[in-house]
């Protein structure tokens, strides 16, 4: 395989594991707060815009968009990426590989619903706001019950309503897994990095992390029925968590032993590569504070300008109008004296 930018594949001596093959499209199916916009920030780099189709609401993204490419466009498509559903490879003609990021079901919710009613960068409105976890657990809320196993068991799920889920549906999302070319998982993001690595060929893996809700609280701190609940609308997910981690046990061991070495020095460069990062952020973040001061100061000096602009302008007007004053006092003075003169 060939990313671009990266070696041919066949010149890299590395074990033997399943790989994207250069005529197949890639498909990343993003599950909500899974860790998935970090993945994506690192492969995109790797295809060309024109060779990427970037899945979602906003005008230009919609599957409304998509459908109206035209056919070469589309069949020249290497990367789609989106809060997909599996079974969007029938919309293609070429041949496609999933991958797929998992998240401990419990934590996936509790991210879920502070990324939705406690994110900072997004807006409620009053009538709109979920206090606490428990309100939004009763909502009953679809991407609460099972979500993951719904996402990857595709069009079937949407028989299925909420806490309706069974066995069926967990087999199919099973089954759709075990297709995928690569099924990473949250809390072994490094893990799960690496062995993509070594089925596409990437050649910059480093990373920071991207989109965390740093106000949320420890699952630790969350109530125990709150966290019963949770772990009763998912236990299909449960399933397939557990599931989804032995996928990624037997890529690992795949690689063999050499794995473990590689594994350790990732973390070792991540670790600097995060360090420099954060330093030239702080800077960054210094330099931001300094221009909306310096634009402050030039900005209250303009309006300084401005003030003593009008104070010398009223100034000036009454002085000519006491001149005038004075003028025309003169005036009637001289006036008043030539008549006794005369």
């Amino acid at each position: 395989m060939k990313s671009p930018g990266a070696e041919p594949f066949e010149t890299q001596p590395e074990p033997s594991i399943k790989v994207l093959h250069v005529q197949e499209a890639l498909i990343f199916l993003h599950l909500m707060k899974t860790g998935g916009t970090s993945l994506f920030r690192l492969l995109k780099p790797h295809y060309p815009r024109q060779h990427t189709f970037h899945y979602g609401s906003k005008p230009g993204r919609t599957l409304h968009d998509f459908e109206q490419l035209p056919p070469d466009n589309r069949d020249q498509l290497k990367f789609i990426h989106g809060h997909l559903a599996f079974g969007f490879h029938h919309r293609l003609n070429q041949p496609c590989r999933y991958i797929t990021m998992l998240r401990d079901p419990i934590s996936r919710v509790i991210s879920l619903y502070y990324f939705l009613y406690h994110n900072p960068q997004r807006y409620i409105p009053e009538h709109q706001r979920c206090e606490t976890l428990h309100d939004f657990l009763e909502l009953n809320y679809l991407d609460a019950d099972n979500y993951q196993t719904r996402q990857i068991a595709g069009p079937l799920s949407e028989q299925f309503g909420f806490g309706k889920c069974n066995t069926t549906l967990l087999n199919v999302a099973k089954a759709n897994l075990a297709e995928c070319l690569s099924v990473g998982i949250t809390e072994r993001f490094d893990e799960s990095l690496l062995v993509l690595r070594h089925q596409l060929g990437l050649n910059q893996i480093l990373y920071a992390p991207f989109n965390q809700n740093q106000s949320k609280p420890k699952r630790e701190t969350i109530d125990n029925q709150d966290l019963e609940r949770i772990r009763a609308c998912n236990q299909f997910d449960i399933e397939l968590y557990q599931f989804a981690n032995e996928l990624l046990d037997q890529s690992v061991n795949t690689l063999g032993d050499s794995f473990k070495a590689e594994y350790h020095l990732f973390q070792f460069a991540n670790d600097q590569y995060r360090s420099t990062t954060s330093e030239v952020a702080s800077v960054k973040k210094k330099i931001r504070k300094t221009r909306k001061t310096i634009k402050r100061v030039r900005q209250r000096r303009q309006q300084f300008k401005q003030k003593k602009e009008s104070i010398q302008e009223k100034i000036s007007s009454l002085s000519q109008s006491r001149f005038l004053q004075l003028v025309q006092r003169f005036s009637r003075f001289w006036n008043t004296t030539a008549k006794f003169k005369k």
